[in-house]
């Protein structure tokens, strides 16, 4: 081994240089360059070791990580700069969308619609909104959440009462205008119409417990020519008005003794009850009907114009 010296000099040139490892006394390898080290002694390191040394404090990594994540075809460092840095910046505003930042605005979209999304969840105030309407079903249906939220079908089934505000869960009574007088000579099985009540001021009073009384006062008398056959019947019924053939409720039928040339209707009662009401069909009026099961029976009709016509609306539960 040569021996070793040390020169302190201001100007050194060499032609040529042979680096030996001081630890090993091998050759230093090949593509590895020489890096000033601690106290300025001069350590050799790979390229690979070199860029891993070198510190970007910006992004918080090493100039070797960077280039790991360079796509392959990428070679101008505008590039690198541009797409591969970013990935490190996930704090900035172009980073949040593709990290685990959540926006304030997304939040409070996603509390708002938790019932709509996953049907388990109902806002305070919405709740709120949903007993202040108690009494009214309709309110609480444009209620969006609660639909889904709830089983839509068992909040309906009796309906609920609003202790302050009954609404419709009421009783109503009350008599209507409009008597009918009319004579008409009646067909076998054909229906006639008597007096039209008007149930305007009742449509939109319905509910899910309604039951619906009417008193007629017909003032009716049915005369039979030569008198009434073997099992003669006379029925009255109600209807919506212009369709005969839907019957609302039970007709109430009359049996008429044989050989009667003259019977009395003077007052007739219908009950209707829920399972019989169409709430997405009421109709604005009703109209009395009879028929009778023979052909030699004249009707005639006079409801009184006031005081003839009675309507109970019960849509208590």
């Amino acid at each position: 081994m040569a021996s070793r010296n040390t020169l302190d000099t201001n100007l050194l040139r060499i032609r040529s240089v042979t680096a030996f490892n001081p630890n090993t006394s091998e050759f230093i390898q090949p593509a590895q360059i020489p890096v000033i080290g601690d106290q300025g002694a001069v350590k050799w390191m790979s390229s690979l070791q070199f860029l891993s040394s070198i510190s970007v404090p910006k992004v918080s990594c090493s100039v070797l990580d960077i280039l790991n994540t360079v796509q392959p075809g990428i070679s101008t460092m505008s590039t690198i700069g541009g797409s591969t840095i970013r990935s490190y910046l996930t704090s900035t505003v172009a980073g949040l969308g593709t990290s685990s930042y959540v926006s304030t605005s997304y939040i409070n979209e996603e509390l708002d619609r938790l019932s709509m999304n996953h049907g388990y969840y109902i806002s305070t105030t919405t709740l709120y909104d949903v007993i202040l309407s108690l009494s009214n079903m309709s309110r609480i249906d444009s209620l969006g959440p609660i639909p889904r939220a709830t089983n839509w079908a068992r909040l309906m089934t009796g309906g609920y009462v609003h202790t302050m505000n009954p609404g419709n869960y009421t009783r109503y009574q009350s008599s209507l205008r409009g008597g009918n007088q009319m004579t008409v000579a009646m067909n076998q099985n054909f229906a006639y119409p008597g007096a039209t009540l008007d149930m305007g001021g009742y449509k939109n009073k319905f509910v899910n417990t309604s039951k619906l009384t009417l008193d007629i006062f017909n003032g009716a008398t049915l005369t039979f020519t030569g008198g009434a056959t073997a099992e003669t019947a006379v029925s009255t019924f109600i209807t919506s008005t212009g369709t005969l053939g839907y019957v609302f409720g039970d007709p109430v039928v009359y049996s008429i003794p044989t050989g009667t040339t003259s019977f009395s209707i003077p007052m007739t009662r219908f009950y209707i009850p829920p399972s019989r009401i169409n709430l997405n069909n009421i109709p604005n009026s009703l109209t009395i009907g009879y028929r009778a099961n023979v052909a030699n029976a004249t009707l005639y009709e006079n409801v009184p114009t006031i005081g003839g016509l009675f309507v109970t609306l019960d849509n208590t539960d």
